[in-house]
């Protein structure tokens, strides 16, 4: 790669850091809806992927480019059927399910994006990893201020907190979304610990704090768990310096009872109640548990076709439950709505992805963006116990570039296969 176009990616890598964790508002079109940044900016990536791969076959995306559209197309063959299910099912075709459909196909793009940084080989996802960690370490502090702030004055601060008050949502459109980003900056930072130069070693760790802060502070019992797979694998492969890791530790228990302990503001959400509410009558959890057991009976009625992409808050409706707007378990979704074939492709693909990115011995080095990624995946395959996790873009983003072959490394093998022929 030209130093031109090395220093190209990398500007690309911090405005698509930047764009996967903003979502913009709409309301000032009179929309009640809003946008992820992201989606803005797929078309320009569309467009130099596709230059790529006609100028040069340096650069082409190095993958088994067959199971990924196997995949992608028997992902979409039985959404289709989902739809003609779902549309049996409850006489209307699911706009929910339609627009699922829409964003397999998006994700599918984000996976190719994330391909293009890949083949930039170590220093370009290192680039991409320090900027998706920068942008949500700085997020982390100012939404930290003013959560303090909108305690301390008892009032509710906007933008960064609507409508959520005390509970912060940084960029996101909500707080359960920054979490999970959150999550995976984190996993990420941890990963690269140690390995900065001496002078940011410890605004590494400033900034690693901050972000366990502002996650613990957003009370999200879900990316509490991810959190805790992702970071014991990091912590038990990677083996990031002790004093680092400590003084992470330190600095981060003192924000949080900073942030825990100062008075919230009237009608906010209460970091202390949520932590309280753990128990398994809580809220959220009930409510869960209640989409679950409807899940299971779903299953057994109907295993094999399901009842139909976006038909689950139909059956919540028509049994008197509580309705939101999805199922929060990947499996059971996949499993209840589109029939069992659905989990098995996706637990599968699942397997094959981190099976390939499996840590090597630690004598000879992990890479920490490969080893990062490998955490993050189990790590939201724990949150996808508890939530629906399938349609998070940057997560495909992360994927399609810990599994793309770096250009060089590609070219140097097959300029040895020559050889040897």
């Amino acid at each position: 790669m030209t130093p031109a176009g090395a220093s190209r990616r990398r500007i690309e890598a911090w405005i698509l850091a930047f764009a996967l964790q903003s979502a913009l508002s709409l309301e000032w079109l009179g929309l009640a809806t809003q946008i992820a940044l992201s989606q803005l900016v797929l078309p320009y990536f569309a467009l130099v992927i596709l230059l790529e791969f006609v100028r040069s076959v340096r650069y082409r995306l190095a993958i088994r480019w067959r199971w990924v559209a196997v995949f992608f197309l028997a992902a979409l063959l039985l959404m289709a059927h989902g739809l003609y299910v779902g549309e049996q099912h409850t006489g209307a075709v699911s706009g929910w399910g339609l627009r699922r459909v829409v964003s397999t196909v998006l994700m599918f793009g984000y996976f190719v994006i994330g391909a293009y940084f890949g083949v930039g080989g170590d220093d370009v996802r290192d680039v991409f990893a320090a900027a998706f960690v920068a942008i949500a370490a700085i997020t982390s502090v100012f939404t930290y201020l003013l959560y303090l702030a909108a305690s301390l004055m008892g009032a509710q601060i906007p933008f960064f907190m609507l409508p959520y008050y005390s509970r912060i949502i940084g960029l996101m459109d909500n707080p359960i979304a920054f979490a999970w980003i959150l999550v995976c900056a984190i996993c990420l930072q941890l990963a690269y610990l140690g390995r900065e130069a001496a002078t940011r070693r410890w605004l590494g760790v400033a900034g690693l704090a901050f972000l366990l802060t502002v996650l613990v502070l957003i009370a999200s019992k879900s990316a509490w768990l991810g959190a805790a797979v992702g970071v014991g694998l990091v912590l038990w492969i990677a083996r990031p310096p002790l004093r680092l890791v400590a003084g992470t530790a330190a600095l981060a228990a003192v924000l949080t009872a900073i942030g825990a302990l100062t008075p919230a503001p009237k009608e906010s959400h209460s970091f202390i109640a949520e932590l309280a509410g753990t128990s398994m009558a809580s809220g959220s959890v009930a409510l869960r548990l209640e989409q679950f057991r409807l899940a299971f009976e779903l299953i057994g009625e109907h295993p094999f076709r399901g009842i139909g992409l976006g038909s689950f808050p139909w059956e919540e409706a028509r049994r008197g439950m509580t309705v939101w707007h999805y199922l929060h378990n990947s499996v059971l979704w996949l499993g209840t709505e589109l029939g069992v074939l659905a989990p098995v492709l996706f637990v599968g693909a699942f397997l094959g992805v981190v099976r390939r990115l499996w840590p090597r011995p630690r004598s000879a080095g992990n890479p920490p963006f490969t080893l990062a990624v490998f955490a993050i995946l189990w790590a939201f395959a724990a949150i996808s116990a508890a939530d629906e996790v399938i349609y998070q873009r940057y997560l495909w983003v992360f994927v399609g570039a810990a599994l793309a072959v770096p250009a060089a490394e590609r070219l140097a093998r097959e300029a040895r296969l020559e050889i040897d022929r």
